[in-house]
């Protein structure tokens, strides 16, 4: 759901960093956390430990800003894959498989999307026919809104974090408790309100020069700190 970007610009000549990583929810306090759930630990699965999905909004402010195509233009490729099928990779294939038991006594959605027909096969085409349907609609949305594409690209912004999108989220992680890490079952804590009040930003890159490269990377919201602290690190070292 995270999505960070560094781009260079043709026309100015400069890089920007497009910040994809939405934020926890608002309701996911300390206090909830310990307090009212007693973990003392985020769990590393299920819903408390997903923030605001950024990446749909970051790609839709690259394309506005830097791009010359519309919505659709951009979203019926992955509508074509998601719709007909793609190939499906070795490992990923085995990975689903391994949660397998985890998806059918706990992850009915989960299991309804990856599990059926017996699951997925290496190299044979899978597809997403949910993640299709939704393109489909933002598109439907985006089109809706005339003929402009920078109108187009605010509507399919705006359908999938203050319109029908956003709602489902909420919908679906109030709609059961999901099994995490810490062995217990605990309902989602993001709401539509959560996906309203946040949007993709722009930043400026970190950088450190290391024998004559100047190496760019996101900010602290991400891991690129540790790399250019690695370099730090070895600046006497010619690797």
């Amino acid at each position: 759901g995270d999505c960070p970007i560094i781009l260079h610009s043709a026309t100015d000549g400069k890089q920007q960093v497009i910040c994809g990583q939405g934020p926890a929810p608002a309701g996911l306090t300390i206090d909830h956390v310990r307090g009212h759930l007693g973990q003392e630990i985020m769990p590393g699965t299920g819903f408390l430990c997903a923030p605001i999905p950024g990446a749909f909004d970051a790609w839709m402010l690259l394309l506005r800003d830097h791009g010359t195509w519309k919505p659709r233009e951009i979203l019926e490729f992955a509508i074509g894959y998601a719709r007909n099928g793609a190939h499906m990779v070795p490992r990923i294939a085995q990975t689903v498989e391994t949660v397998r038991p985890l998806f059918e006594t706990a992850w009915p959605t989960s299991a309804e999307l990856w599990l059926r027909n017996g699951g997925p096969q290496p190299g044979g085409l899978y597809a997403n026919p949910v993640l299709a349907d939704t393109y489909s609609r933002i598109l439907a949305e985006a089109e809706a809104a005339g003929g402009d594409r920078v109108a187009q690209i605010e509507a399919a912004r705006s359908a999938f974090y203050n319109g029908f999108v956003a709602e489902a989220v909420e919908d679906f992680g109030r709609s059961f408790a999901a099994l995490d890490t810490s062995g217990e079952r605990h309902h989602a804590v993001i709401t539509a309100h959560d996906m309203a009040g946040w949007s993709a930003t722009y930043d400026q890159p970190l950088a450190y020069d290391y024998h004559g490269a100047t190496v760019l990377k996101c900010g602290p919201w991400s891991q690129g700190p540790a790399m250019l602290m690695t370099l730090a690190l070895l600046r006497d070292i010619d690797v």
